[in-house]
């Protein structure tokens, strides 16, 4: 590496107070110490480039420099490359080498929320006399509002402006925009730096660009897409007309605002969207996307995750029913970058890109070899650098390595946002130049602006730098800025461009040629000529042979009978051309009826994997009649195990016939095949086949199979797992057979025989009854066996049960199994099998067998006894007769059966309870007061921690202890010790909806109880006291209840003793900096349901994207999931309107003790609030009871903290924190007497008639306070 030519006496610093965010590692996200004060000053490029090193063959040179105008009086020296006026967010190139760069002044945080009304601008940056400087500037289009991305396209310039994706057109030579066309809407941008980027033209002819963590439901033409967030996208254009869906908007050329009403009169010239696609995510915010010149897609997210591959779209995974793609993870080696001084500030992954941005691959031929194709350059504008990832092919995958920098910096301010090869065949790189780079999150003391970005006075609008990296030698180096000019070029000098060594030119090239449906004769044949070249470079590559077929592919879209001639003449010839990229390029876009040609030429056993990937997605795509037999795709597995990319592909071609291959498996020799990867791909063929309803012929194919294979055991499970409810398919009579005779015979091991019966039933198979039997006694003597595997025998044993559940046969077996030489997990295990038994006299037996199973075991057979309706009720009667105790029982199995779901069984108990002196103390006040010394007891944090671990975990959240199921406690640490030990001791005096507890009898006859945990329309899920999850269909429920209780049961003061109790309450009640309150309790609006609407009407509803743990401007919340409209988890507050009534409070008060210094509400939003209503009315008070007596109170002004809760509404009192589904909630802090005691904080209502919304509140505890 050069190293920089400038040294420290070239800086200086200027002292500019505690405005510098000083994130620290650690193990939160936007850990802070104390704020930095010291800032170096910014540098003239011409000094910053002396800051710069980069490897030996290149050096950095200026392109395009800021305005001097920019500068304080003017202070540099005015030239010809110092145009820029604005922060460069996006750079591409035209058809003629020029240079069109996206300026910002409203990022991050002046979004406007209209069309065309901002203040950004796209200005075409061109060097005319070729000495390598910027001399000629043009503003084309202005008036934009974040326009984060641009690509050329037929004359014009498709650009994401903030939330819309518009196409910009000069139509009479002046390099001035003549109209604006919308094309796609629908783009969230809550969040200024989750949107979209990175637009380019693919080698497949779509326009391919990234899109951030923004959650955006895009609309083109009218019709809204799917939605999705962070991840590859792609969308196809062409030339169109313009309408009320994709209207365009005359620009005036003197002012160039656009006008308000559409025409038609630039029809000649508009374009429309004609599809839109979500191809793959990644795992966070997401800037990069690059192309290698083969065609192959790379990308890189914000953090964490700087290089990225995608081989394979999600349209594939969706194909095969049941089944879904992975998210996309790193390719690299490490997630590092090797800044070159310790000048380095992070909010997050340290020493890591954390704002990783642009992922192109060195795809020209100025630099060495080494570099040819091979380099993935990735930006971190946090460590002033650009990342040079060394990519690697790893079977139909890539890996990567940060080996080096492609230029890094020590000046301060220096940050790389886009790197990309240009014109002249070097790479540019574009310099936000700024000293603040760091988005999120908002650190102390700082407010949150409209984008999501903190707010600061040091974040630069003025500096501006493009530069580029030429070769150091001399003689190799282009000084011109762009290297040839197409637009006025023949097709014949187009077809021969797409021979250049430079990626960029082939690629515009390739544009121009399908943007003219150039289809005479003379091309045609051009680029059929070019595809059959042989020619190949140094490093194996034909590209004029790849953009010929991609051309070709794209002028046949245009379905013109003499393209798609010569691209199947151009396809035929790829199949077997020496550069493997091409025969991939060739199997990827021929015909559907090539591909059998494709497939006889070894195209689906390619020596490289990429040419095998290919082939299988063109198989996968379904278009074609079986072209791969099942024989071939079941020889081809055992080919490519362990690469999991083509055994993805594999099976989404499988899925196009699976009983074939299927069948072909069972037949074929699968040694080098993992039985991981066979059941993994099996199961996922089985479950498609039957989601998609199988035919009697279908299931009787699968009949060849060999039953004793394990093979076997995946299939017939998978089809159990898939198989619809209602389908019923009738065998014919020697497919019967076969199943009576084959599957079930007595040579086939238990486990295949229980796999096939689990689904036979659905094929009306005659005469199993018999068969049945007789494999239950098989079973059973197995189960039994002492000298076999307990593995063996359990698995045995629950084959046997489920055969034929109600053969009084289980009943010996049982006495049998259960005895004292059986394990406590064995026996365990041997009644959860029992729970499918149906046979009479189980319950008498087990209750029988109690006393000699020992303490484990005998607490077991109890909790069986609860799990179903009629053993419930024996185990009633054996308490009543003296048989088993209450005592006998845990808490919680006293408390369920307390809430049975039968009327019948829940009076007994109770009665049960009462008369034999066992019922938890109803007055539950008396207890409490008999503990209440235990809170002046000193405790022990340290066991406290244990005490929760062991007795409370496995249900509650207590800072990162624990499991989310009951409440979180850790915002128990605001209330007293003695409420603390109220709500342990009494825990259901006050019980929130969501943790209620529900009943359910099966029509089986089965108990399942819990909280609600979810649902759908087919199912519900419960979890249970140890917090495990249980799902019951709907269609199985015969009866569900609900319970006042809490799942925690009553009588913990039987588990610990007085000094354990003391350290619990000692940890529950230690108090960080910020505790969450919880407002379920007060919360009076479902936000799935919607608030209170006009008589009695349904109004809006108000569904967020996230619920649970959230944090904003630093401090951490907690959002009440409202559960599908089962619970309130919203505070609303509304005065009776004219002496009418209304269904919400008109003030509520939450518990809140000690002291407190500030109150962070997520709110500031009101139905009916400013601008609806622009009088500076109290909407809501916030009143502050302090232990004194006094109160306190704040007002919260509309116009002011409170706004429309509409997303595009803004007042200068608070801040947005979250937008979802068109809204916003907001974020307001409140400054308070920290000098006093609090005991609680009340919501009251103000005089206007608007209806104020609380999400959630979190206290910030005064110093001495926390600990």
């Amino acid at each position: 590496m050069t190293p920089p030519s400038i040294d420290d006496e070239g800086f200086a610093a200027t002292d500019v107070g505690a405005k510098i965010p000083n994130y620290t590692p650690g193990e939160s996200w936007g850990t802070q110490g104390a704020p930095l004060t010291l800032m170096q000053d910014p540098l003239p490029a011409e000094q910053s480039i002396k800051a710069y090193t980069t490897p030996q063959e290149i050096r950095p040179v200026l392109w395009a420099k800021e305005s001097n105008d920019n500068w304080p009086s003017g202070s540099q020296t005015e030239t010809p490359a110092a145009g820029l006026k604005g922060k460069p967010i996006a750079m591409n190139w035209d058809e003629n080498g020029r240079l069109w760069i996206c300026e910002t002044v409203d990022y991050p945080n002046e979004l406007q929320r209209e069309d065309a009304v901002g203040r950004d601008r796209i200005k075409i940056c061109e060097d005319t006399d070729g000495d390598g400087l910027a001399d000629r500037f043009t503003v084309f289009a202005e008036h934009l509002s974040i326009p984060s991305t641009l690509v050329c396209y037929r004359g014009g310039v498709i650009v994401q402006d903030g939330q819309t994706t518009i196409y910009l057109k000069d139509i009479d030579g002046d390099d001035k925009a003549d109209f604006r066309q919308t094309l796609i809407t629908g783009w969230a941008m809550g969040d200024t730096h989750g949107g979209v980027s990175n637009f380019q033209y693919a080698p497949d002819n779509w326009i391919w660009g990234m899109q951030g963590y923004n959650n955006s439901q895009p609309v083109i033409n009218g019709e809204a897409q799917m939605r999705f967030r962070q991840g590859f996208w792609r969308f196809k254009v062409d030339a169109g007309a313009a309408d009320s869906t994709a209207p365009a908007h005359a620009i005036e050329q003197t002012t160039g605002e656009v006008a308000s009403d559409s025409t038609d009169q630039f029809n000649d010239h508009t374009i429309r969207v004609q599809a839109l696609e979500f191809i793959r995510a990644t795992n966070n915010n997401t800037w990069g996307l690059g192309f290698s010149e083969e065609g192959y897609v790379f990308g890189s997210t914000a953090n964490g995750c700087p290089s990225v591959h995608m081989p394979i779209p999600n349209r594939y995974f969706d194909g095969v029913a049941g089944w879904s793609p992975k998210t996309l993870e790193k390719i690299s080696d490490s997630t590092r970058f090797h800044p070159v001084d310790d000048h380095i500030r992070q909010v997050d992954w340290h020493g890591s890109f954390t704002a990783g941005c642009g992922s192109a691959i060195y795809t020209a031929r100025n630099y060495p070899q080494n570099w040819w194709n091979r380099i993935q350059m990735v930006c971190g504008p946090t460590g002033h650098l650009v990342g040079s990832f060394v990519l690697k092919k790893d079977g139909a995958n890539y890996t990567s390595h940060n080996a080096f920098n492609t230029a890094a910096s020590i000046d301060d301010w220096t940050a790389p946002i886009m790197s990309e090869v240009g014109p002249d065949g070097n790479v540019w790189i574009l310099d936000w130049y700024n000293y603040i780079v760091q988005h999120n999150p908002t650190p102390n003391g700082f407010k949150t602006g409209k984008g999501a970005a903190y707010e600061s006075d040091l974040r630069d609008k003025r500096f501006a730098r493009v530069y580029r990296l030429l070769p150091s030698d001399p003689s190799a180096t282009k000084l011109s800025s762009t290297t040839q000019q197409l637009a006025d070029a023949s097709d014949a000098e187009l077809v021969a461009t797409l021979a250049d060594d430079n990626f960029f030119w082939r690629r515009t090239a390739q544009r121009l040629l399908i943007e003219r449906n150039a289809d005479d004769a003379a091309t045609l044949d051009a680029l059929v000529q070019l595809a059959k070249q042989q020619d190949v470079d140094a490093i194996g590559l034909a590209p004029a042979s790849m953009h010929a077929i991609w051309t070709l592919a794209g002028l046949a879209e245009a379905e013109n009978g003499a393209v798609a001639e010569k691209l199947a003449e151009a396809c035929s010839a790829g199949f077997n051309h020496v550069s493997s990229p091409v025969r991939g390029a060739a199997v990827a876009f021929c015909a559907d009826g090539q591909i059998a040609d494709a497939i006889k030429a070894g195209l689906a056993q390619d020596v490289d994997p990429k040419v095998q990937l290919a082939t299988l997605l063109r198989v996968a795509d379904g278009r074609s009649d079986s072209v791969l037999k099942g024989e071939t795709l079941a020889a081809l597995l055992t080919g490519i195990t362990g690469d999991n990319v083509l055994l993805d592909a594999w099976t989404a071609a499988s899925a196009t016939d699976p009983v074939a291959t299927i069948v072909a498996l069972s037949q074929t020799d699968l040694k080098q095949v993992s039985q991981r990867e066979l059941d993994e791909r099996i199961s996922v063929l089985s479950e498609h086949l039957a989601r998609n309803r199988p035919t009697a012929d279908q299931v009787t194919q699968l009949l060849s199979i060999d039953p004793n294979s394990a093979l076997a055991v995946t299939v017939w499970s998978g089809l159990a797992k898939g198989w619809p409810r209602d389908l019923v398919v009738k065998l014919p009579a020697d497919a019967q057979a076969a199943v009576r005779d084959r599957f079930l015979a007595k040579d086939v091991s238990v486990e295949n025989k229980a796999a096939i019966l689990a689904v036979a039933d659905k094929w009306s198979v005659d005469n199993l009854d018999s068969i049945v039997s007789e494999i239950q006694d098989e079973l059973l003597t197995s189960a039994l066996d002492q000298n076999a595997e307990t593995e063996t025998r359990l698995t045995a044993w629950d084959q046997a049960i489920r055969l034929a559940p109600a053969s009084p046969k289980i009943l010996e077996a049982t006495e049998q199994l259960l005895t004292p030489q059986l394990t406590p997990a064995a026996g365990i295990a041997a009644l959860k099998s029992l729970q499918a038994a149906r046979v009479d006299g189980l319950s008498q037996q087990l209750l029988d067998l109690r006393g000699s199973v020992g303490p484990q075991l005998s607490s077991q057979i109890l909790t069986f006894m609860l799990s179903r309706n009629g053993s419930t009720a024996d185990l009633l009667d054996a308490i009543s007769e003296g048989q088993v105790r209450f005592t006998d029982l845990q808490l919680d199995q006293r408390q369920a059966i307390l809430n049975h779901p039968s009327r019948d069984i829940a009076s007994r108990a109770a009665e049960l309870m009462k008369s034999t002196g066992t019922m938890v103390s109803s007055n539950r006040q008396a207890l409490v007061d008999q503990w209440m010394p235990v809170t002046e007891m000193p405790g022990d944090v340290v066991n406290g921690v244990a005490m929760f671990k062991k007795h409370c975990s496995a249900c509650h959240l207590h800072g990162e202890l624990g499991k989310a199921v009951g409440p979180n406690l850790t915002g128990m640490a605001v209330h007293p010790k003695a409420e603390i030990l109220m709500n342990v001791l009494d825990p259901s005096r006050s019980v929130e909806n969501n943790f209620r507890t529900y009943q359910i009898l099966t029509v089986d006859g089965d108990v399942v109880a819990g909280m609600l945990a979810g649902e759908s329309a087919n199912s519900l899920r419960l979890i249970d006291s140890q917090g495990k999850e249980q799902q019951v269909l709907r269609e199985d429920i015969e009866r569900m209840t609900s319970s006042p209780k809490s799942l925690m049961p009553e009588g913990f003061e039987s588990l610990l003793t007085k000094q354990e109790m003391a350290d619990l309450l000692s940890f529950l009640a230690k108090r960080g900096r910020y505790t969450p309150l919880t407002i379920a309790t007060a919360a009076s609006v479902n936000g799935n349901t919607g608030l209170p609407g006009f008589r009695g009407r349904p109004g809006d509803k108000f569904e967020l994207n996230q619920y649970g743990q959230i944090e904003a401007e630093g401090v951490p919340f907690e959002l009440i999931d409202p559960q599908q409209g089962r619970v309130a988890n919203i505070i609303g507050l509304q005065r009776p309107f004219r002496q009418g009534q209304t269904s919400l409070p008109q003030s509520v008060q939450i518990p809140c003790s000690g002291k407190v210094s500030a109150i962070h509400l997520l709110g500031g939003v009101a139905w009916g609030a400013y601008p609806r209503s622009k009088n500076p009315t109290v909407s809501m008070t916030v009143r502050c009871h302090y232990a004194d007596g006094k109160s306190i109170d704040t007002d919260l002004i509309n116009g002011k903290q409170i706004v429309g809760y509409e997303a595009d509404n803004d007042v200068p009192g608070s801040t947005k924190a979250i937008e979802a589904n068109g809204k916003q909630v907001r974020y307001v802090k409140l400054e308070t007497d920290s000098s006093r005691e609090l005991e609680s904080i009340e919501l009251v209502k103000g005089d206007d008639f608007s209806i104020p919304l609380v999400f959630a509140i979190t206290i910030e505890s005064a110093p001495s306070e926390a600990h």
